[in-house]
């Protein structure tokens, strides 16, 4: 073969190679650059979903501080000698009655963290907080299901033998959410043919009992929330700044 014929030869196949090896760059980098997109518009609903459920946990918490403070002015009322009004005490008492926890949205943090991209996030300690706080979330499920579960097997018993459960039912606290926007989330429309002074359980100490669990189980959903709030305003900033950043 002719040697100007194998440098042509040569210099084809090198073009043909380079051209392969730039397209595999340009699809890489055309790759790189989608991936980085993705990431952002996720990171953008991860920072309005993490706002919304700031919202969401400080109403949870609202309620938290509201039962808590029912439950402290019945301890108050049982150990004074004075005697409250039946009205204020069934009131107090149907706080209650309800087990609650924050109506928090975990959809995009999850596809973020279940579809692999969470590697894509330049910031280790954005991508450490986020990966703690989808760990952690399960918390509130757990507060809840402990609160509801005392409600149903230890609040209701012995509500049922040892007062007028109906006429709790229908105090405004039970109608109400405590420490919610004041409508009524139930309405209840039967009349009762009988009635029942509570003041009574003040000093029943099963109740007062009753009464110390229910607290604890505010206490520890309140510090839970309190917690969730600092890591997430934090992570909020992390968040602002890496999309401020890209």
């Amino acid at each position: 073969m002719p040697q100007n014929k194998i440098w042509s030869w040569i210099g084809q196949s090198f073009a043909i190679v380079a051209s392969i090896l730039l397209a595999f760059a340009i699809q890489a980098w055309w790759e790189e650059i989608q991936e980085r997109e993705n990431a952002e518009r996720m990171l953008a609903s991860v920072l309005e979903e993490y706002r919304n459920n700031i919202g969401a946990v400080q109403r949870a918490s609202s309620h938290r501080y509201a039962v808590r403070d029912a439950i402290n002015k019945l301890f108050e009322f049982s150990a004074t000698q004075e005697t409250p009004e039946p009205e204020v005490v069934d009131d107090l008492l149907g706080a209650l009655m309800w087990a609650h926890s924050p109506d928090a949205n975990w959809s995009a943090l999850d596809t973020m963290i279940g579809g692999g991209q969470l590697v894509l996030i330049e910031n280790a300690e954005l991508r450490n907080r986020l990966a703690a706080i989808h760990k952690s979330k399960g918390t509130f499920e757990v507060t809840r299901t402990i609160d509801f579960e005392h409600l149903i097997d230890v609040v209701f018993p012995y509500f049922r033998e040892h007062a007028l459960l109906p006429q709790i039912a229908v105090s405004r606290s039970a109608l109400y959410l405590p420490g919610g926007n004041g409508e009524p989330v139930y309405e209840h429309s039967f009349e009762l043919g009988l009635t029942r002074n509570h003041v009574e359980l003040l000093r029943d100490g099963v109740f007062l009992g009753i009464l110390m669990e229910k607290l604890w189980i505010q206490l520890d959903a309140i510090n839970r929330n309190e917690l969730f709030l600092a890591q997430t305003e934090s992570t909020i900033d992390l968040l602002e700044a890496e999309l401020g950043d890209s």
